[in-house]
């Protein structure tokens, strides 16, 4: 890097691409020897391109994990179209090659060795990183805005792009995407509660193998970006910073969803390899805390065909069946339902569908996406079927909406996670 440019740098990100340059020179199976940088710039006389190539040595394409930093995967595409918001560095490795001003587009393209095309300039690497010009903000791009840094890598024929950030960082981009926020203090011992929550969860995918560590949508946390923070959340992990749950010394096993309707799920009945103690039933006050959520009461009505159609769809019985009975055969303790009976007939043949619990929701799902919840009684007219809920969500762990309530009522954010996860502990990272 010219020592210019390396002077300007603050001294926090310096170590950041120090520690970076360091374990991914030294990390990973798979390692790149070379990459090409191709500067194309027009002629002004001419008209014509001029390009320019050199070659040189690159370390590895793993981007590992410092300290206390998470990779979060944006997005994976075959090409990528990035716009700048705001002025950006964009760099090969740790090589600063460009400052791109507000409204620069860059277009990614290629599998293997990646293009960037922007402003009549070309360059080719294995991958690229992007920060703000000032290295002081977020990074803005695409009209949102991001905290860390964003990588470029090409892996298996796509193009990924990761967001690097700190683990505190992240929190405060997950933490308004997955809970109400509120200006005020009624919300604030459950955001407390919950951040530590998603840094314990956070902490169960960090440092595994692979190109990133964590989703940006469901299939993780829900991730916003710098342009969700909320300051009520923000300061929720500020001032549990480095705190997380713990069960007999070790980071606890942590699930949580929206609404549990009155009595948590175990957790074995959900997730058949977590049979955990203090993923139990816990009875959510004499009358549930969760009851103000929206969703404690819900109402979904299907035809007798869609019902057919959903089982259809899943592989489950042929699409010329016709309905004649659903019932619910066995629940757990929490209510939710454990084994759902569809019957259908052809030909006078009948024949028996069984749905088991949490699975019920995806088979059964919605234009809005899967069923809010297994907690359901049915109710068969003459061309409709009507299911009347209670919850949302697979219920293990903590409720969200209950949480909420609870700290209004006065309780702290250690009792909130004394009540959903009971026997832990709440201890700070080494």
């Amino acid at each position: 890097m010219n020592s210019l440019i390396f002077r300007s740098l603050p001294f926090k990100f310096i170590i950041l691409l120090f520690f970076t340059f360091i374990i991914t020179s030294c990390a990973g199976s798979e390692k790149f020897t070379s990459r090409d940088k191709i500067t194309t710039n027009k002629n002004s006389t001419t008209g014509k391109s001029n390009t320019r190539y050199s070659t040189t040595t690159t370390p590895s394409l793993d981007l590992p994990i410092v300290d206390n930093q998470i990779r979060v995967l944006l997005n994976s595409n075959n090409s990528l179209k990035i716009v700048i918001d705001k002025p950006a560095n964009l760099f090969i490795e740790n090589d600063l090659v460009s400052v791109l001003d507000e409204g620069t587009t860059i277009n990614f393209s290629g599998s293997g060795m990646i293009k960037a095309d922007f402003n009549n300039e070309s360059y080719s690497a294995k991958s690229f990183m992007l920060s703000s010009a000032t290295f002081d903000e977020p990074l803005q791009i695409n009209s949102k805005s991001y905290n860390g840094f964003i990588k470029i890598v090409s892996f298996k024929g796509s193009l990924n792009t990761i967001n690097v950030i700190s683990l505190e960082d992240y929190l405060k981009g997950v933490i308004p995407s997955e809970m109400p926020v509120k200006s005020g203090e009624d919300y604030f011992e459950a955001l407390k509660a919950f951040a530590i929550c998603a840094r314990t969860f956070s902490l169960q995918s960090i440092n595994k193998s692979g190109l990133f560590d964590v989703h940006v949508d469901v299939r993780s946390q829900v991730y916003g970006g710098a342009g969700v923070e909320n300051p009520i959340s923000n300061r929720a992990v500020d001032e549990t910073r480095g705190l997380i749950l713990t069960y007999d010394n070790k980071p606890a096993t942590v699930f949580y969803s929206s609404t549990c309707g009155g009595i948590t799920e175990e957790s074995k009945n959900v997730f058949s390899a977590y049979d955990i103690p203090y993923l139990t039933n816990v009875e959510d006050g004499e009358e549930p805390y969760c009851n103000i959520s929206p969703n404690f009461n819900w109402t979904q009505t299907f035809t007798k065909n869609e019902i057919i159609s959903k089982l259809a769809a899943n592989g489950l019985i042929e699409s010329d069946f016709i309905f004649t009975d659903m019932f619910i055969k066995s629940r757990f303790y929490s209510n939710h339902i454990n084994q759902l009976i569809i019957v259908a007939e052809k030909n006078g043949n009948e024949k028996e569908v069984t749905l088991i619990g949490n699975g019920i929701r995806s088979i059964l799902k919605t234009d809005k996406g899967i069923l809010k919840s297994n907690n359901f009684e049915v109710s068969i007219g003459e061309d409709v079927v009507t299911l009347t809920g209670t919850g949302w969500g697979h219920g293990v762990g903590l409720c969200q909406w209950g949480s909420i309530n609870m700290g209004k009522k006065g309780f702290t954010y250690n009792e909130i996670l004394s009540h959903y996860f009971p026997g832990t502990k709440i201890d700070k990272l080494k």
